[in-house]
């Protein structure tokens, strides 16, 4: 679906689809650039795992590109800034090592490593996702350059925008649609006399909210392989 697609069923659901743009509800900007952006980091932020990416180099942002995937580890320094288009980090893995580092939590690292603050340049065995806010932390301090490769979740990179209406809206199809819940959600809580319905926005935002507790749990099962399967009738002696 494009932006064009999503805004008119939106209108349609609305029944904002008769007059000239003056005469309008909701102006074009208003549903897609507003609505539709916060309808989609609602869905990405509740739902977590819609795009898991491991080859993004940076988000493109303007004026600072930051890393998602990949990050130019310098040694003798610690700490990366990393895109918030990052929802969460999954995995991090050396280019120079064999196997991805550990997660360690900062409630954790005191009990793991005793004086990790002050320890030595070495190769890092972990990284840590909270001491600061949108960074990763390598532990230890890395002793040579490297190349950090990340696995995570993120949100989508370019944002919507009625500037070009063709761009399609950047995540799995099949949830398109589930985007138009929060949109109404939103438009029905407009403050203003001719669209502000706030039992009607109500129970768009729990159709919402129960639509992405059914994703996370298709998610779950489509992520983890986690199946139920019939056993096959054995053969059986007589």
């Amino acid at each position: 679906m494009t932006q064009q697609e999503l805004l008119e069923r939106v209108r349609r659901r609305l029944r904002d689809t008769v007059g000239t743009a003056d005469e309008l509800l909701f102006e074009d900007k208003e549903l897609i650039d507003d609505y539709a952006n916060a309808a989609r980091d609602r869905l990405f932020l509740i739902c977590r795992n819609l795009i898991i990416d491991s080859t993004t180099a940076t988000d493109g942002g303007t004026p600072v590109s930051l890393p998602i995937c990949r990050i130019n580890v310098v040694a003798g320094t610690a700490a990366y800034a990393i895109s918030p288009k990052i929802i969460e980090v999954i995995r991090v893995k050396l280019a120079l090592d064999y196997l991805p580092l550990t997660q360690v939590k900062q409630d954790q690292l005191d009990l793991l490593c005793v004086n990790w603050q002050n320890a030595d340049s070495n190769t890092p065995w972990a990284w840590c996702p909270d001491l600061t806010t949108d960074s990763i932390t390598l532990i230890p301090t890395p002793l040579v350059s490297d190349t950090a490769y990340l696995t995570v979740s993120r949100f989508p990179v370019v944002r919507l925008t009625m500037d070009d209406k063709d761009i399609p809206l950047g995540f799995r199809e099949e949830y398109h649609e589930d985007l138009i819940p929060w949109i109404l959600y939103l438009a029905f809580s407009k403050q203003d006399v001719e669209t502000f319905r706030p039992d009607l926005a109500e129970t768009y935002r729990k159709l919402f909210l129960d639509r992405c507790q059914d994703i996370k749990l298709e998610n779950h099962r489509r992520l983890s392989g986690v199946h139920t399967n019939t056993p096959r009738r054995a053969f059986t002696s007589r």
